[in-house]
C-alpha cells in the first residue's frame, strides 16, 4: 500500500512538474514572440523614417530651409526652433497618428525620439506646444511653403504621374 501511495505521489509530482515546465516554456515562447514583434516594429519604424527622409531630400530639398525661414511668433527664450514645431505637426500626419495625444505617446518612446533626431536632426516637442504655436502662426505662411514646394517639384519635373479628371479641372 505504502509503495502504491509513494508511486502515485511521484506520478502526481511529475505531472505537476510537467505542467510547470510546459507553462514556463509557453511563457518563454510568448516573451520571444513579443521581442520579435517589437524588433520588427522598430525596424519598420526606422525604415519609414529613412524613407520619409529620402523623399524630403529628393523631392523637397529646400523644405527645411523654408521651415527655418518662417518668422517665429514666440519670445526669443523658446525651447524649440520654429522648424521643429512645424515639422512635428507634419510628422503627426505623416505617421498617421489620430490625435496629438497619440503622437505624444509615440514621441515618449526613447528609441523613436533618438531615431527621429538622428535622421531629421530635429527634436520632437510636445504636441500641445506645437498646437499653441500653430494657432498663433499666420496660415499664409504655411500656404506659401506649400506653394514653394509645388513650384520646386514642377521646376525639377519631380511631379508624379497623375491623371487629372476633367470634372476636377473644369469649373462648375
Amino acid at each position: 500500500m505504502a509503495k502504491k501511495l509513494k508511486s502515485r505521489k511521484k506520478k502526481e509530482i511529475r505531472k505537476i512538474h510537467k505542467k510547470r515546465t510546459k507553462a514556463k516554456v509557453l511563457k518563454e515562447q510568448k516573451i520571444k514572440i513579443k521581442k520579435r514583434i517589437k524588433e520588427t516594429e522598430l525596424k519598420e519604424e526606422m525604415a519609414l523614417l529613412l524613407q520619409i527622409s529620402q523623399v524630403i531630400k529628393v523631392y523637397f530639398a529646400n523644405f527645411m530651409g523654408l521651415l527655418k525661414n518662417v518668422d517665429d511668433v514666440r519670445d526669443e527664450s523658446a525651447d524649440y526652433k520654429i522648424e521643429e514645431l512645424i515639422f512635428a505637426c507634419i510628422a503627426m500626419f505623416i505617421f498617421k497618428q489620430g490625435s496629438r495625444h497619440h503622437f505624444n505617446q509615440l514621441r515618449k518612446k526613447k528609441r523613436f525620439r533618438h531615431n527621429f533626431k538622428k535622421i531629421f536632426n530635429l527634436r520632437l516637442p510636445h504636441m500641445d506646444t506645437v498646437d499653441r504655436v500653430l494657432r498663433r502662426l499666420n496660415l499664409n505662411v504655411l500656404e506659401n511653403i506649400k506653394v514653394a514646394l509645388i513650384k520646386n517639384m514642377i521646376k525639377k519635373k519631380h511631379w508624379p504621374n497623375i491623371a487629372f479628371s476633367t470634372s476636377i479641372m473644369s469649373s462648375p
